[in-house]
């Protein structure tokens, strides 16, 4: 998925241009009363543009831009499109405006005051070199063991969205249907045949990854539980030769089959109530 069809980046294409000004870091840019328009919207920046230059500085990224952006700070300058084959060079005034500072695709809870143009990047699949596969791979397990210790606490919400009018967490746990939903969503998008497979072989490998870290677990009737009673077993034969005293002989697993019992009761309890809520109030991703 990495490497033959990459993953997610924003480029230099505007996808959209925000009417106004935002009053607030929560403002989306709708254009209310009395609201002053966008530097991008006032410019004449259209949906379909791709900036090559911010003022007389050339553009190769996203990243470069938004960071350029940030140095150039409140006043006039220009901002230098592609648009029909022809380069169109845009007056603009930029505005100091406080907005949500993002890391990583992920909103921190703070803001800061930064420059505001009024445009959003098209995302395009760029794929990665396979020097990078082990990272995102590790970012993936690590994110899939931070899903797997909340999992507990998650499901109180899905519970709350099933019997009662709560909403739906999209980041919480979904079940067989879930998923299948989800994949059937992916497919019937209006979204190239590329963006499709990545995102369906995501889901494939996530679910996938997620089911061997919870299948680790250190619980009967899990492979996890039978990995510890493995290793208890093996770990008290070689404190038993270590003291020189006779091999006490193989671990009586049987003696953990209520916890088994309680584990699979569970198991089963969580399946249905994610069976339930995925049929009632299903997670929806487009």
């Amino acid at each position: 998925m990495f490497v033959g069809f990459g993953l997610p980046s924003p480029s230099l294409t505007v996808a959209n241009v925000t009417p106004c000004v935002p009053s607030s870091a929560t403002d989306t840019g709708e254009c209310a009363a009395g609201a002053v328009p966008s530097a991008a919207a006032a410019a004449g920046v259209q949906v379909g543009d791709s900036i090559v230059a911010l003022g007389a500085q050339p553009m190769s990224s996203w990243e470069q831009f938004t960071d350029s952006l940030r140095s150039v700070g409140p006043g006039e300058t220009t901002v230098t499109v592609v648009r029909d084959g022809s380069e169109v060079t845009l007056p603009v005034t930029l505005e100091m405006v406080e907005r949500p500072v993002i890391v990583d695709g992920a909103d921190t809870g703070q803001t800061e005051q930064r420059a505001f143009l009024g445009v959003g990047p098209q995302f395009e699949l760029v794929p990665q070199p396979v020097t990078a596969v082990p990272g995102q791979v590790w970012d993936l397990t690590v994110r899939s063991a931070t899903a797997l210790l909340t999992f507990p606490a998650k499901l109180v919400g899905v519970a709350d969205a099933a019997f009662s009018d709560g909403p739906r967490d999209p980041e919480g746990p979904i079940g067989v249907v879930g998923a299948s939903r989800i994949s059937g969503d992916v497919a019937s998008a209006e979204l190239p045949w590329t963006w499709k497979m990545a995102q369906l072989i995501g889901i494939i490998a996530s679910v996938n990854l997620f089911l061997f870290l919870f299948n680790m677990i250190p619980l009967l009737p899990l492979d996890g539980g039978h990995i510890a009673g493995a290793l208890y077993e093996g770990a008290r034969r070689k404190v038993a030769h270590w003291r020189g005293k006779p091999d006490p002989g193989p671990f009586d697993v049987a003696k953990l089959l209520p916890v088994a019992y309680a584990v699979a009761t569970l198991l089963i309890a969580v399946s249905l109530l994610l069976l339930y809520a995925d049929i009632v109030e299903p997670v929806r991703i487009t």
